[in-house]
């Protein structure tokens, strides 16, 4: 994670990425049926007792921290803002959401890597499907009585192909810009098709 990033979480929340990494990482050398809550507490350097502070199961630990949308985030969204165009909008506050993320290649690689035992992919696809929804209503808020469910789905199925071409084009690199410069570059990439 960025020091930008980093710097901008909470005590708690960096405890929890720590915590997710050393699960991700087990899982990725082991298997996710290969460790115990046990072999991850010693992995982490926390008692059993503190890691179930932060996750209830190995499956919450592997997934990590839940993405949260607070009111923070998202006020100014749901107002329109920050700048009236919807696509652009949720860029920006895609971008509040992947500062609370882990940042580094080899995190990101090794999540991939997780992602493919059927257990945690059907966890993903979960949270995934709840974290859309979520932001389907805060754009239904946003456009009260213009809302378009259509232009809505749309919207956020560029967003979605955005941050798949950004996090491409990231791992692939040599360079040392951060994933969200690979998010910008791709969103203005986008952009060039409307025009």
């Amino acid at each position: 994670m960025s020091e930008s990033a980093n710097s901008t979480l909470t005590r708690r929340e960096r405890s929890a990425l720590q915590i997710a990494t050393c699960a991700q990482q087990l899982a990725a050398e082991r298997g996710f049926e290969g460790f115990t809550m046990e072999d991850l507490a010693q992995a982490a350097k926390v008692s059993r007792r503190t890691l179930f502070n932060y996750f209830d199961s190995k499956l919450d630990a592997v997934l990590g921290p839940e993405p949260e949308l607070t009111e923070e985030f998202t006020g100014e969204f749901r107002a329109g803002g920050p700048t009236g165009h919807l696509l652009t909008d949720l860029g920006h506050l895609a971008h509040r959401h992947f500062e609370r993320m882990p940042q580094e290649k080899s995190q990101i690689t090794t999540m991939r890597q997780v992602i493919r035992n059927p257990r945690v992919m059907a966890a993903c696809h979960e949270r995934f499907e709840t974290l859309a929804a979520t932001v389907l209503e805060m754009i239904r808020e946003r456009e009260a009585g213009h809302y378009d469910e259509v232009r809505a789905k749309v919207a956020l199925g560029l967003l979605i192909v955005l941050c798949q071409v950004a996090l491409e084009s990231f791992l692939e690199s040599t360079d040392d810009r951060g994933f969200t410069d690979y998010y910008d570059e791709a969103a203005a990439r986008a952009n060039t098709l409307f025009v």
